[in-house]
């Protein structure tokens, strides 16, 4: 059994182009930050937490628990995270949880789906050019399909109407993809939300955190999915 029901959780979210750190506790959203300049994750994500701690007067020792997104995701990016997560779990000896990012959107994203009268959640995440990891969900945040790493164009959707659509993309691509897929949605009728953020990771976190699936840090590797460089082939 878990001795402390009202933890304290960091999460950290890296695996985008940019980055941010919550703190939680239980479902309550205590501070976040949020980096929107891309690539900032080796100079910022150290100093978000220590600005996060600073702003609500606690120390690391009083931290239960850290949560970092798992991925997939930028591949530095996720390293990075994930480095520094190991760093505190090894000197403070925190519970570690890795949060699947996908998952993790989507089930922060539930209630908004359902508001939207949809009945799917497709949650992206932009790799690189046009490239995109994508997975459907229910409007439970359960898994309707495996992760996949695509070009955009190759997106398969059923019934886009009544999909919700979130994470981090580019608009224009979206829209467009959907079109040239045949599509006829107008941009109107496309029900999303943009971004990935740590309070996503935080929420998911918590009940990870209740269910007790704990990761040992030391052995944690996040989702990459891809290779780290992918070879394209010029004709």
């Amino acid at each position: 059994m878990i001795k402390n029901n009202n933890p304290v959780i960091i999460s950290i979210e890296s695996s985008a182009s940019t980055c941010g750190v919550a703190v939680s506790q239980r479902e309550n959203l205590l501070c976040e930050y949020n980096i929107f300049r891309a690539n900032q994750h080796d100079k910022m994500l150290a100093v978000l937490i220590e600005r996060t701690l600073l702003d609500l007067d606690f120390k690391m020792n009083e931290i239960d628990c850290i949560a970092v997104s798992s991925g997939p995701g930028s591949f530095t990016g996720l390293r990075i995270g994930a480095a520094l997560a190991k760093g505190i779990c090894y000197e403070n000896q925190p519970k570690f949880i890795a949060v699947p990012t996908l998952e993790a959107v989507a089930f922060s994203l539930v209630n908004i789906a359902k508001n939207c009268n949809t009945n799917q959640i497709l949650t992206l995440s932009k790799s690189h050019k046009n490239f995109y990891y994508y997975q459907i969900f229910d409007l439970e945040a359960k898994a309707k399909s495996e992760i996949v790493f695509t070009e955009l164009e190759k997106i398969e959707i059923d019934n886009i109407s009544q999909t919700f659509v979130c994470g981090n993309f580019e608009e224009d691509e979206l829209l467009s993809c959907f079109k040239t897929n045949g599509y006829t949605e107008t941009e109107k009728t496309i029900k999303q939300s943009k971004g990935i953020f740590p309070s996503y990771i935080a929420k998911l976190a918590y009940k990870m955190y209740l269910d007790e699936n704990f990761t040992k840090s030391e052995e944690f590797t996040p989702i990459y999915v891809q290779d780290f460089q992918i070879k394209i082939n010029k004709k």
